[in-house]
């Protein structure tokens, strides 16, 4: 139908072959940015029909989708051109240098979907018949017919059962008929850390004590002397006890106060002079007075 509407084969062999030209000219110039779509569709068409055109060589053409894998960010357009790439290896020879440098170094990214084509491609470098047969020219319109039974696998089967190897069983009979729960299931990733408290835990009663809490102070009502110096490591009193002794205090203190006011400078008799007093002493002669010389 497509011929009937487009032309002879001749007629699409030229389309096609046009189409890769002027794609490949597009993609020449690295200073343009295209959109992501360009991009793929470009590569889809040089790597599918890239074999038609004589005036681009295969070597040209992979060379020019090793600088479209390098100046596209977009992970999903990466792998577009891999695929691309892929094609014209199987059909050239061998994986070149720069092009395993550069599946090399995007094996290890973060798309699982680019990490597979990479080690897809570095896999089938290493058979390049098998590649080839893999990635047959022009076999976009290729039909395949699909065994939904894969018999194909029916000796492998009965070789690993053979050997010891348990027959397969379905999910249901697996969990003993039990019904399946559908949706994710997120608790093999629940966090298990020690110093992370899970929210499920969270309760208030866990965090009230059963020990009241009070304000201590210190009792203020106290004046210089030697027996208040000697009771400053006193014994700490509750809230509740310092307003009695504050009151017993006042009371002291309205009555007849029989303690005689000792100067704590004073306890323990005369001070000794310090290094510094010894030296003014000697200097200025004990009274801190220089003497006059008498003059004959």
């Amino acid at each position: 139908m497509l011929r009937s509407l487009v032309g002879s084969e001749m007629c699409i062999r030229d389309r096609r072959t046009y189409c890769v030209e002027t794609y490949f000219v597009i993609m020449e110039t690295s200073d343009r940015i295209h959109p992501n779509a360009l991009f793929q569709v470009a590569a889809w068409v040089m790597g599918e029909y890239g074999f038609l055109t004589k005036k681009v060589s295969r070597a040209m053409m992979i060379d020019r989708l090793c600088d479209m894998l390098e100046r596209v960010a977009c992970p999903i357009t990466k792998g577009w051109v891999i695929t691309s790439i892929m094609k014209l290896v199987a059909h050239h020879g061998s994986l070149p240098d720069n092009v395993e440098d550069l599946i090399v170094k995007l094996k290890d990214s973060e798309s699982v979907s680019l990490q597979q084509r990479c080690y897809e491609c570095l896999e089938l470098a290493k058979m390049p018949p098998l590649m080839k047969v893999a990635l047959p020219l022009d076999g976009c319109c290729e039909e395949i017919d699909v065994d939904p039974s894969m018999s194909f696998l029916d000796d492998i089967v009965h070789e690993a059962l053979a050997n010891g190897a348990k027959p397969y069983e379905k999910k249901e009979v697996r969990l003993g008929g039990n019904n399946v729960e559908e949706g994710l299931r997120t608790d093999a990733y629940k966090n298990t850390r020690v110093d992370v408290v899970d929210e499920d835990e969270l309760n208030a009663d866990k965090f009230e004590g059963d020990d009241e809490v009070k304000l201590i102070v210190k009792d203020g009502a106290k004046r210089w002397g030697a027996k208040n110096l000697q009771e400053e490591a006193g014994v700490d009193k509750p809230m509740e006890d310092v307003q009695d002794t504050t009151e017993e205090a006042a009371g002291n203190n309205n009555g007849e106060n029989t303690e005689e006011h000792v100067d704590p400078m004073a306890v323990g008799g005369p001070m000794k002079p310090t290094k510094n007093e010894k030296f003014m002493n000697d200097i200025f002669g004990g009274d801190g007075t220089k003497k006059k010389k008498k003059r004959k």
